[in-house]
Order: structure tokens, then C-alpha cells, then sequence
């Protein structure tokens, strides 16, 4: 529950921003003279004793206010968490490791040493586990340049908690129905939750090539330590 005080402003009176607890964030605006407060918390407490304002739970919708207002949903999709997982991929070719994806290179042409190689093979797979759940909100992939673009067509970007199937079996993203040689394309994953990302091609004889894969998200509650202890 995200709850708001209001509070006017008189000759004889100063405003003062309201003392926050651990867990707590506030927002301000003014119109025609009129302060309005909105302050959010994880924890719940009691009114707090000189500022008017009640503190409730925090809640997603709230969240995503607080995030519109610092410009960090659509458009502004946040860092990329996934320069700090750890990678995988179903097999090696040519030396292309799984590092490669997310070494913050956009790199697409082979020769510069940016892209992942699978070997040829039966539904070749990559997979990023983040370390912690996320709310995934975007999927970012480049493609090769020089090479080979089409072989990305039908990837599968797949996210969550299981490891069953090597992490293949989680939730369906997208579908990459292509994506133009040399080029990013972002996917949107409306706040799917998980700690693998998967990108895997079905079918027989196949590779699997990724010049970067980006990823953008809010860690889950259930990831989150309580800061009211």
C-alpha cells in the first residue's frame, strides 16, 4: 500500500522532508503552492509521529511509479545484470566461449573475438544464471555480422528457476523469428521471473552463435534481504 500526505505551506511555516526508516522512499511535488508526499515502505509501521504521513507495505505497482518517475522502465530499461552472471553453453566450437556473450562487446564480425560458437549439433543451447531471481523486462541480443546470420532464426529465449532440460524447460520469452546480421534486437519479457536465461535453437544440426546477449530486470522479493531486520 503506497499511502500520500499532503501538506501546506503557510508565511510561518517551513517544510521540512519527512525522517525516513530503513526500507522507505519518498517523492515530492508541489502544485499551486500545495507539497504532496508520497512515501513507500517495505516494512509496516505506525504513523510516524510529526510528519502526518502513514506507512504502508510496499507494493509492485508502487515500485514502478517510483521507477517511472527516475526513468528507469520502458525506454530506459536500467543496467545490464548480466556482465555480473555466470555462463554455459551445450557444447564448443572454434573456440567460441560463452563468455564471449557478455563481455560488453557488441563485437559482430568473428575475427574481433566477441562471439560464442557451438559445436554442430542437436537443439544447442546457452544459458546465463544471473546468481540471484530477477523480474526479467528485456533481452537483448546481437547477431553476427560477417556470417551466418540466419542461424539464429528460431531461437528460443526461455527464463526461470529449473534446471531441468539444462534450464530449456523454463517459461517461453520470445521466439527470434530473425534478426538482421550485425544488428541488437530487444525483447521484451514482461517481468518473467527466473535466475536462467536460456537461449536455445530447436532441431538437428544446428549452431548456436551470440555476439552479446544484454539483460535488464529488478531483483525479486525473494532475493532481497528485509531491511526492517
Amino acid at each position: 500500500m503506497m499511502s500520500t500526505s499532503v501538506l501546506r505551506n503557510s508565511a510561518n511555516s517551513v517544510t521540512h522532508w519527512p525522517k525516513l526508516k530503513s526500507g522507505e522512499t519518498v517523492s515530492r511535488t508541489e502544485i499551486n503552492g500545495v507539497q504532496s508526499w508520497s512515501t513507500e515502505s517495505s516494512c509496516l509501521h505506525t504513523e510516524d509521529a510529526g510528519t502526518g504521513i502513514e506507512l504502508g507495505m510496499m507494493t509492485l505497482a508502487g515500485v514502478f511509479v517510483l521507477l517511472a518517475v527516475l526513468g528507469q522502465t520502458s525506454g530506459h530499461f536500467g543496467p545490464n545484470i548480466a556482465r555480473d552472471g555466470k555462463v554455459t553453453q551445450s557444447s564448443l566450437g572454434w573456440q567460441g566461449v560463452p563468455e564471449r556473450a557478455i563481455d560488453g562487446n557488441r563485437a559482430s564480425n568473428w575475427g574481433k573475438r566477441s562471439c560464442t560458437h557451438t559445436s554442430r549439433q542437436t537443439k544447442p543451447w546457452w544459458r546465463l544464471d544471473l546468481l540471484k531471481k530477477y523480474k526479467i523486462d528485456t533481452v537483448t541480443i546481437t547477431n553476427r555480422k560477417d556470417c551466418c546470420h540466419k542461424r539464429i532464426n528460431g531461437a528460443e529465449i526461455r527464463i526461470g528457476n529449473s534446471l531441468n532440460d539444462n534450464g530449456n524447460a523454463n517459461p517461453r520469452c520470445a521466439v527470434i523469428s530473425s534478426i538482421a546480421a550485425g544488428t541488437s534486437k530487444t525483447f521484451m519479457c514482461d517481468l518473467m521471473e527466473g535466475q536462467y536465461v536460456n537461449i536455445v535453437i530447436p532441431g538437428s544440426k544446428k549452431y548456436l552463435t551470440l555476439c552479446e546477449v544484454e539483460v535488464t530486470g529488478i531483483e525479486s522479493n525473494d532475493s532481497i534481504e528485509n531491511p526492517c531486520g
